[in-house]
């Protein structure tokens, strides 16, 4: 029903007067009623309270082309077309710089990953570099080379506790959820290290990653 409709809008402006569902609402409620002059009064509030908003100015437009007022119809128009055109370009814009973020990232993660793997050229039992090279494997989804790396990580130095959830997380990207048991023993592991340690966010993240594990 059309007047019970426009009643609960009405009501809900009244307690929120910015409430733009709403004066979209009543707008399109006007002009379904052929009240063309309060759908243009709405739109024009509309438009004032989102001024990047496109549909306001789409709309009064249209309204104007249908009162036959061209000059009218044609100045709304174009600004829907520039706020279009400005919120194109201020995506692009946001795009290219997240592209460029990524690429500064991958770069950096290169360099590292580079660095890494001279020091452990040099010293394969260097926990640090191991560590550090089997994250960054690890982010960059080769859980197979993460898996390995980690592993020896723990065997070289069992109280990393840290090195327990990325090589249970690796193994699990890998597939290995089938063998729970084995995940399970390395997360609980990693918890009794990471308790003797006082290293509490490795202790959460592997507490959480555990009862995910013990639920399914």
């Amino acid at each position: 029903d059309i007047a019970l409709a426009k009643e609960k809008f009405e009501g809900i402006l009244k307690k929120y007067p910015l409430h733009h569902e709403s004066l979209e609402a009543l707008a399109l409620i006007a002009e379904h009623s052929g009240d063309m002059e309060e759908a243009l009064g709405l739109n024009k509030q509309l438009s004032l309270l989102q001024p990047l908003a496109i549909m306001p100015h789409t709309n009064l437009s249209r309204l104007y082309m249908l009162q036959g007022e061209i000059e009218k119809a044609e100045a709304e128009k174009q600004r829907a077309t520039l706020l279009t055109f400005k919120q194109t370009a201020k995506e692009s814009s946001k795009v290219r710089e997240e592209q460029a973020f990524l690429e500064k990232q991958r770069a950096e993660r290169a360099r590292k990953k580079k660095l890494f793997t001279e020091v452990i050229e040099q010293d394969a039992e260097d926990d640090i570099a191991l560590f550090a090279l089997g994250k960054i494997c690890f982010e960059e989804k080769n859980f197979s080379e993460a898996a390995k790396l980690l592993e020896k990580l723990i065997q070289i130095k069992p109280s990393y506790s840290l090195a327990y959830f990325f090589y249970a997380k690796s193994l699990l990207a890998l597939g290995e959820s089938s063998n729970k048991a084995k995940v399970q023993s390395i997360l609980i592991k990693g918890i009794e290290y990471a308790k003797k340690n006082g290293e509490m966010m490795p202790l959460r993240s592997m507490q959480r990653e555990l009862n995910k594990q013990l639920i399914l």
